[in-house]
């Protein structure tokens, strides 16, 4: 680890008519002691000759290609990303969109300013009217169940964490989409030491073309890839979060499994057992139940209701 050293990790795919913005909001920083990391998720266009170029002006800019026997995603790039960072602070970063030129050096800032373990500051879009509605909430409000419950919640780029921490946990690489919310749930689980920044310091790009915007247009990959998320949070920490905050993740598990396209093909064991252990044995025999009828009538909207009943 290097002291006061920032590592900003991007992964990126198939984004060589994009980065190069990306890039040069980061060379533009004011804080400058930072090593930029881009790992590719096998893009083919021509992102490899482009990050030629910027690592041959700015030795501290450095590229990979995701290996082979890593899965294909952002997440195992992030992952890769982080064994072969050296900061002392961590913060990831997407290839799509820019920093505000203090975006490091109000973080070092704040983090340095106390005992935290992360800080989180503000995004907003830069080519869109409409703004998320995240940010409203305060420090103390920040804990594992608040966060899992979103009753707190903020971005990607938003975190800016101490390698300390950071090295204690990763990007889960089965996720295609949600892996923010598994990762932060992780994050929050280990510390809540953290400080707030009230600034806009990253500027979102807004467009369709990403792994979220394609699952827009199907509900059941979106229902689908909602229950994967919360599933694997559940399993991640279910030995590590309180009684009501894996209630909460299995509730949410049955909302998104009984309303994929035929659902009871998707029976699962595991799941059963685990209803069984956070609900009751009832709601786990009427899971059974409503998988069972709908397998053999195509119906069973009865014992759905009942799963679905807390």
């Amino acid at each position: 680890m290097k002291k006061g050293l920032v590592s900003i990790i991007i992964p990126t795919y198939n984004r060589s008519h994009l980065i190069g913005e990306t890039l040069d909001s980061v060379i533009a920083q004011t804080y400058q002691n930072w090593e930029c990391i881009v790992v590719d998720d096998g893009s083919n266009d021509y992102t490899e000759e482009l990050l030629e170029f910027y690592c041959e002006e700015d030795d501290r800019i450095r590229f990979y290609s995701r290996p082979p026997n890593k899965l294909k995603g952002a997440n195992a790039c992030r992952n890769y990303g982080f064994e072969h960072s050296t900061g002392e602070y961590v913060n990831w970063f997407d290839s799509d969109d820019l920093m505000t030129s203090n975006f490091i050096l109000i973080k070092v800032n704040a983090i340095r300013g106390g005992s935290y373990d992360f800080c989180i500051s503000k995004t907003k879009y830069f080519n869109l009217e409409v703004q998320d509605e995240f940010y409203e909430f305060n420090s103390e409000d920040v804990s594992s169940h608040n966060y899992i419950t979103q009753k707190v919640n903020w971005l990607t780029y938003d975190a800016f964490i101490k390698r300390a921490i950071a090295k204690k946990i990763s990007f889960n690489e089965s996720l295609q989409s949600g892996q923010e919310f598994n990762y932060f749930a992780k994050l929050t689980c280990l510390t809540a030491k953290v400080i707030i920044i009230d600034e806009y310091l990253t500027l979102r790009r807004f467009h369709l073309d990403s792994i979220r915007g394609n699952l827009r247009y199907s509900k059941d990959n979106l229902l689908r890839s909602k229950y994967a998320t919360h599933w694997a949070t559940y399993n991640n920490l279910k030995l590590e979060i309180k009684k009501e905050t894996r209630i909460y993740l299995i509730q949410r598990c049955i909302l998104f499994f009984f309303n994929f396209k035929n659902y009871y093909k998707s029976f699962d064991v595991v799941f059963f057992i685990a209803i069984w252990r956070e609900l009751d044995l009832s709601k786990a025999v009427y899971y059974c139940l409503a998988n069972l009828i709908n397998a053999l009538t195509g119906k069973g909207y009865f014992f759905v209701k009942k799963v679905r009943h807390i």
